[in-house]
């Protein structure tokens, strides 16, 4: 049995993360208050607990849920130690924060009077272009 263990993430505006994870089509679940409790790879339900839980059946065989817990404004990511190596949970984790990154410089640059337009290449990297609205 694979131990969990939390992870600092720089996300801390919840509707942000939200849009991050659904702009990334990761299928979640989501638990307010104090969460759900964590699945691991057997089936086998877990101490720890999340608000937002990316099911291991959409992770891949032998993993464990994937969850993230809002707490103080903070979003913590909950990786089981095995799933830190898997190349999936690392490809998902990428990926939203990919997507918050390019959702928080969306916001901040329209905010601030830029008109942004952004390209994707074939590999799903994101190129930002900003442009000051006259």
């Amino acid at each position: 049995m694979s131990k969990y263990r939390e992870i600092e993430t720089e996300f801390k505006d919840e509707a942000l993360f939200v849009k991050s994870l659904q702009a990334a089509g990761v299928p979640f679940e989501h638990s307010a208050g104090q969460g759900e409790q964590l699945v691991g790879y057997v089936g086998d339900l877990r101490d720890e607990r999340a608000n937002y839980i990316v099911r291991r059946q959409h992770i891949g065989l032998g993993s464990n849920d994937l969850g993230y817990r809002v707490e103080g404004g903070r979003i913590t990511a909950i990786v089981s130690e095995y799933d830190t190596m898997c190349p999936e949970t690392t490809r998902i984790r990428n990926r939203v924060k990919q997507e918050y990154a390019r959702a928080f410089v969306q916001r901040e640059a329209t905010r601030r009077g830029y008109r942004v337009e952004e390209r994707r290449d074939q590999a799903g990297n994101i190129q930002i272009q900003l442009r000051r609205v006259r």
